[in-house]
């Protein structure tokens, strides 16, 4: 069975969460709740967690959020309000199926983190996605 494991980032949690049928909930360190379901886990956690937005003390926006993922693939998103899909850098590394670094500061920290250099790192991410992996020059 193909293993899943996506994140979902929410301008706001409610700490009360109805739990689908079927699935368990369990939580991460910093209180997220984790669903599972056989091989698909599902994680759902603010956007004011994210490590870059806290060390850079920046309001917990969407723009923050794109402006400082490590990868350009990671700086696009599902708006539920306008049920579209909105980050330009996103959508265009996804349409050219390119593996690109979008912050490079962030992409080192999380590299250190990974104990891997940030070239090694996207490669292998490139290359799990079927995407063309474009050496960030580190």
């Amino acid at each position: 069975m193909e293993e899943f494991d996506l994140d979902f980032i929410a301008e706001h949690v409610n700490q009360k969460i109805a739990v689908p049928k079927g699935w368990k909930v369990d939580y991460t360190k910093f209180d997220n709740p984790i669903f599972t379901k056989d091989a698909t886990s599902i994680d759902l956690w603010p956007i004011s967690d994210a490590s870059w937005i806290k060390q850079n003390h920046l309001e917990p926006s969407i723009e923050n959020f794109f402006a400082w993922v490590p990868y350009t693939i990671q700086a696009m998103a599902y708006d539920v309000k306008s049920h579209k899909v909105i980050g330009e850098k996103g959508i265009g590394a996804l349409l050219a199926r390119k593996f690109l670094v979008n912050n490079l500061n962030t992409a080192r920290e999380e590299s250190k983190r990974k104990g891997v250099a940030v070239d090694q790192r996207m490669e292998r991410k490139a290359k799990s996605m079927d995407f063309t992996f474009v050496p960030s020059g580190e």
